[in-house]
């Protein structure tokens, strides 16, 4: 979803403020955070503007390039981690986002075990809408009335260029940070049938809010 987000109730820099907050003061959970930091000090109309940001956001990152970097940290991405991959990058705070939009390759910043899938955050995008349910007893997204928020939408497929994930040279050349982190860990592992983008294979477990 991408909504036209709500400057006057909350603005873009007050967004990634909650966001870093929540971030620096979880212990691995930042959807724990956020809910505690939403809950004690917004009110429903800042905490709609915080989820129409959010999903803002999460629309720009849809994006071919760091759908490729989170293949190439983690070996797998299906569409589903990636929808709940680019929730953990916004959850990761302004700098990681901005950088990772900027620069996919900048994702070798973070230190990332590939066992871990943390940076997989499904239940980060669903805090504003279930605190806001909270105080309200309404359901947020009825309130919504969706605009084009971003110059391309799920529906229209990822912005950018769709590399062949088999051609190791050119990811290598794409990709050089992250592939000289993270590519080698596969060495011993064994690679999808070539006929098969691991980008479209669901073996990512969803987690629960």
């Amino acid at each position: 979803m991408a909504c036209k987000p709500d400057s006057d109730a909350m603005s873009v820099q007050e967004f990634w403020a909650v966001v870093g907050r929540a971030f620096r003061s979880c212990s691995g959970r930042p959807e724990d955070a956020l809910a505690t930091i939403l809950a004690n000090y917004h009110e429903p109309a800042e905490i709609r503007a915080f989820d129409m940001h959010f999903w803002h956001f999460h629309a720009l990152a849809y994006r071919w390039d760091l759908w490729d970097a989170a293949t190439v940290i983690y070996g797998w991405c299906s569409d589903d981690g990636f929808d709940d991959f680019r929730r953990g990058v916004i959850a990761a705070g302004e700098g990681v986002y901005a950088r990772a939009v900027e620069c996919a390759d900048s994702l070798a910043d973070l230190d990332l075990d590939p066992s871990n899938l943390w940076l997989f955050n499904e239940a980060y995008g669903y805090v504003a809408r279930r605190e806001y349910e909270k105080k309200t007893g309404a359901d947020l997204t009825a309130t919504y009335e969706p605009v084009p928020a971003a110059p391309t939408l799920p529906d229209q497929g990822p912005a950018g260029e769709r590399l062949d994930f088999a051609d190791d040279a050119e990811m290598r050349r794409r990709y050089p940070r992250l592939s000289a982190k993270y590519r080698p860990e596969r060495k011993n592992r064994p690679d999808p049938p070539a006929a098969i983008d691991p980008r479209q294979l669901s073996l990512w477990p969803r987690r629960e809010g």
